[in-house]
């Protein structure tokens, strides 16, 4: 109820600030060094088991909830005039299963829409799955939950497959990186960190997008042996069968005389996976194959336990 005041919602535009741009910490050769190591660009491939694709989704579908038939609810209503108004009451609720014909939908061609797979492979699925009859009785929530289920499945098959090779080049190079950061929106102070030690990152306000962010920024911001943190552009992507992944954070750690060590965190509230969406996962399953191809320390770090 907090997040629907109309504060939250409408902003005085005076609450708006520009970040300014450390232009000196993009212009050394430690950075550039940093950067042409966290960018390096990798192609994938992935090795995707039919069967196994297939055998997965039946059980997913299988143990997916019931669903319940098109169902019409007729509710009988008496209308009283009053003084102050019409006044309404129910005299009676019923509910009655749609009985009657209708036509169906082409599930094979929707599925096959929404996931890519071959119609042979989506019928094969959905004849194993022996829930044909929750399709007749409600189509299009049948195919709503078998879509969930199948693209559910299919990443996580898809990931445990993948491979991820360098080849050369950068996702997002130095010079756009610059050109973007000369190019800075204004944002809402409400959801700006002020660096204290403001000669080790980029900008003098860190954008953050929940609280585990903004703690994650001052803890950075607060550790000596931290020589640069930044957050990690939008534009910053790693390509996975699931769709572009943004990982969070840049970072470069070492003590004095130490070799610098180079690492990319991505911030969640928790390391449990069950807590987490399936896609999430599926991303930063991707994005640790992809790092480990080009020699960079990845890993997702929460309040309890960094991992810095």
């Amino acid at each position: 109820m907090d997040g629907c005041k109309v504060e939250e919602i409408v902003k005085p535009k005076r609450k708006r600030v520009v970040r300014t741009l450390n232009k000196q910490v993009y212009a050394t050769p430690e950075f550039e060094k940093f950067w042409e190591t966290i960018t390096a660009r990798t192609t994938y491939r992935v090795a995707l088991d039919r069967e196994k694709l297939i055998e997965r989704s039946i059980e997913s579908i299988r143990q997916a909830p019931p669903i319940d038939p098109i169902r019409i609810q007729i509710t009988r209503t008496g209308m009283e005039l009053t003084r102050g108004g019409p006044k309404g009451t129910i005299f009676g609720l019923r509910d009655e299963t749609l009985k009657e014909s209708y036509p169906l939908p082409d599930i094979v061609s929707q599925l096959q829409e929404a996931t890519s797979l071959t119609r042979k492979t989506i019928i094969d699925i959905l004849l194993g799955s022996n829930r044909i009859g929750d399709f007749l009785a409600n189509p299009n929530d049948f195919i709503k939950m078998a879509t969930e289920q199948i693209a559910t499945v299919l990443a996580h098959t898809l990931i445990e497959g993948i491979q991820y090779e360098p080849i050369g080049g950068s996702i997002y190079e130095l010079r756009e990186l610059q050109a973007d950061g000369l190019e800075e929106k204004d944002w809402f102070v409400d959801h700006l960190y002020k660096v204290t030690n403001t000669e080790k990152t980029d900008f003098d306000y860190v954008v953050w997008d929940s609280s585990v962010e903004w703690d994650f920024a001052k803890y950075l911001d607060g550790r000596d042996d931290i020589k640069l943190f930044m957050k990690l552009p939008d534009k910053f992507r790693i390509p996975t069968p699931v769709g572009d992944y943004n990982p969070d954070w840049a970072i470069i750690k070492g003590e004095d005389g130490a070799e610098q060590l180079y690492f990319v965190r991505e911030t969640k509230s928790t390391l449990d996976p069950m807590k987490r969406r399936p896609p999430e996962n599926a991303k930063i399953t991707a994005a640790m194959k992809h790092f480990e191809a080009i020699g960079v320390d990845y890993a997702v770090g929460c309040p309890d336990r960094w991992n810095i």
